[in-house]
């Protein structure tokens, strides 16, 4: 701010709304986001823009405003569209997933996973497109689709090793409990559960 530089004031501003909304602060979290879209708005900055109202879409959606935050995330998808950001319209669509899955859609959720993971294999954003996979094989799982979601959370769990992430191992370990479960084997679930709490708290990370 003291530099006059409003790129980076609208950034660390949408940083410090995404560490808000992460630590349950919303109030918090939609001012900063608030202050962030002013500035890259009046300054013609679609980056920051776009990823101000892709956090506000979040923040809606923990608050319960299913519409609004669809409102919020399809606003981010055209900011970003317009500048050809693929990680900012892959995020956005995302956040329509989840909110698909939400409401129970999910053959449309999907659809937005799908669509995301293409823009995500084209940048190379491996974390982003092991998360996007892990997804895709939830809702192949809830869709009964056993052989898809087994190849999608494969991958996942694949790159998210390859890459030392251990969230997204935690994670797809879970995925794969849930999928043995959905194939009788209630042995293999549970020590597959157990593998998944285990490195939960070896890591350091918040229990399922």
């Amino acid at each position: 701010r003291a530099a006059g530089d409003e790129f980076w004031t609208a950034a660390g501003l949408n940083l410090l709304s995404e560490i808000a909304m992460h630590t349950g602060r919303l109030d918090e979290a939609e001012s900063l986001g608030q202050q962030a879209m002013t500035i890259s708005g009046e300054a013609g900055d679609g980056w920051n823009r776009g990823w101000a109202l892709g956090i506000r879409a979040v923040i809606a959606a923990a608050r319960g405003r299913i519409e609004q935050s669809a409102e919020l995330a399809n606003a981010s998808i055209a900011v970003m569209r317009s500048i050809d950001h693929r990680w900012g319209v892959a995020r956005a669509q995302v956040g329509l997933g989840d909110l698909d899955r939400l409401r129970g859609d999910h053959g449309d959720a999907q659809l937005r996973y799908a669509d995301a993971l293409i823009h995500l294999r084209e940048i190379d954003a491996r974390p982003e497109v092991a998360r996007c996979l892990s997804r895709l094989g939830r809702v192949a799982l809830e869709l009964g689709d056993l052989a898809l979601a087994r190849i999608q959370l494969t991958e996942s769990l694949q790159l998210s090793r390859a890459i030392g992430t251990h969230i997204g191992v935690a994670r797809g370990l879970e995925s794969f409990a849930a999928l043995a479960a959905r194939e009788g084997d209630a042995e293999r679930a549970v020590v597959l559960a157990a593998a998944s709490a285990a490195l939960r708290e070896e890591s350091g990370l918040p229990a399922m």
